[in-house]
């Protein structure tokens, strides 16, 4: 049976590309080699939706900005296994679908309407006649839908056979307007065991003990927290991005997939406001202090309530007692496991609900 994947599997994103890996790598692992990524890259991921940002980066930054972009183009052609055609319009995918037995629509904030991936009929397949699909962890990034969005999205997902979300909140949303069997199941990443993506990392033993900051935003309250570390003889390492928002010793501008691992497994705490670093964190057990995203921080925070961790969440300088209490890490193990292991059996169920390949190119559900 061909599977084929749908999802945001080439943005300059650390977490996108990840999430993307470890769905097509588990689903070859159990299904065969016959699994691919959708090569759909529309101009909006391309530009990262801001087309004047991504000039002055290229022109302010150009040395990091071709760094990065060759460390995540290494990655992807590494290993993703992406389908022959490469598709840069929702036409083009029309005129010429890729053909599979199965499509799925996979994780992150693909259906937000916010972002320009929610409103694009490619990632609700809608090019896709009389074959079945479902989604796998599909993101809606936030719990602040009015009722009308949620009607257009449950009738954009009508046809699919099975449907499941990232964020238990979404499930509850897509309920009340009458779809039925939703399930809540656990990010891609975590579908996979940690020796896989301590297999992938770049090694940053080097550095010593350091810090490793992601996706934070500039605040009085990051400002405390790094100079307590400072104090205690850390040294401040930043992960990605250009401008620098907070005063570090060592900037990685041009950290692609492999280095942000690299740069999580092998940090002594980890501040950030991502949930791929939330994710990782875990993953590789490392202490870690999440300031919560102005904007959509649902999705952190059901994750963090799930294992328990709620405390590592600080939004005031009052909190910050709390950067040195140990974790549980088996008991959170045991958590993710758990969730992890529903989330493959729903998957495995989805998929094998609709029968295996006839070897013509259509499902056999005799």
């Amino acid at each position: 049976m061909r599977i084929n994947i749908i999802t945001l599997h080439c943005p300059a994103n650390c977490g996108s590309v990840l999430q993307a890996y470890a769905l097509n790598r588990y689903l070859r692992n159990e299904y065969g080699e016959n699994v691919f990524l959708i090569d759909y890259v529309p101009p909006y991921m391309e530009t990262e939706g801001r087309g004047l940002r991504t000039i002055l980066r290229k022109t302010l930054f150009f040395r990091s900005y071709r760094r990065r972009t060759q460390n995540f183009a290494r990655f992807i052609q590494e290993n993703c296994k992406l389908t022959e055609n490469r598709y840069t319009t929702y036409e083009q995918l029309l005129e010429n679908p890729p053909k599979a037995d199965l499509y799925i629509t996979g994780s992150d904030q693909l259906w937000n309407p916010c972002f320009p991936c929610g409103n694009d009929p490619a990632y609700f397949l809608q090019f896709v006649k009389d074959v079945p699909k479902i989604a796998y962890a599909t993101s809606m990034g936030t719990d602040r839908y009015t009722r009308e969005q949620l009607l257009t999205i449950a009738e954009k997902i009508r046809d699919y056979s099975a449907v499941s979300l990232r964020e238990q909140c979404s499930c509850e949303q897509l309920r009340s307007v009458g779809v039925k069997d939703v399930e809540w199941v656990c990010d891609p990443t975590l579908l996979l065991p940690e020796r896989v993506y301590d297999g992938l990392s770049v090694d940053f033993r080097h550095i010593g003990k350091y810090v490793a900051v992601y996706l934070v935003e500039p605040s009085a309250l990051l400002n405390s927290i790094l100079e307590e570390f400072r104090s205690r003889g850390y040294k401040i390492v930043g992960v990605g991005g250009y401008l620098k928002k907070y005063r570090c010793d060592i900037h990685y501008k041009d950290a692609g997939p492999a280095e942000f691992l690299g740069l999580i497994r092998d940090a002594s705490f980890v501040v950030a406001t991502s949930f791929h670093a939330t994710v990782f964190s875990q993953i590789f057990r490392k202490p870690f202090a999440i300031i919560p995203p102005k904007i959509n921080p649902a999705r952190i925070e059901q994750l963090l309530r799930y294992t328990e961790l709620e405390g590592r969440i600080l939004t005031e300088t009052s909190q910050m007692e709390r950067l040195f209490e140990p974790i549980d890490y088996d008991a959170v193990q045991q958590k993710l496991d758990a969730l992890a292991e529903r989330s493959k059996h729903w998957l495995k169920a989805a998929i094998d609900k609709e029968g295996h390949t006839d070897g013509s190119g259509s499902v056999d559900k005799s």
